[in-house]
């Protein structure tokens, strides 16, 4: 079943427009290739710019740090990752968010794909 509105990155975020925010996590692929999350830290809150220093994940095959996939101000952020960094990969977009964004180019997420490879 499609979701309306939603966007993936080619870096492995999925992006969903809701009204004039996005709604930020990462994909169902991307959660796959880390293996089990173990710590998870939102590196920038406020204005952010697109490719700037965004999330720190550490997992059980590496510590990643993850850019920004918007341009824009991170409005709210889910401190349930951050407090509970397994809750990032449960496969629930209602639950595994990341960040909501406002003051987003619109245009520059309606660009992006619209399907996940899975």
């Amino acid at each position: 079943m499609a979701v309306e509105n939603l966007r993936f990155t080619h870096d492995g975020f999925w992006i969903q427009k809701e009204g004039n925010t996005c709604r930020v996590g990462l994909s169902v692929e991307t959660l796959k290739a880390f293996g089990d999350v173990s710590f998870v830290d939102l590196l920038d809150i406020g204005e952010i710019n697109e490719g700037d220093p965004f999330l720190h994940v550490e997992t059980s095959k590496a510590a990643s740090e993850l850019s920004s996939p918007l341009s824009g101000n991170i409005r709210k952020v889910n401190y349930k990752i951050l407090e509970d960094a397994e809750s990032l990969s449960v496969h629930d977009r209602n639950n595994n968010w990341i960040a909501v964004f406002e003051n987003v180019v619109m245009g520059d997420v309606l660009n992006l794909k619209e399907k996940s490879l899975s």
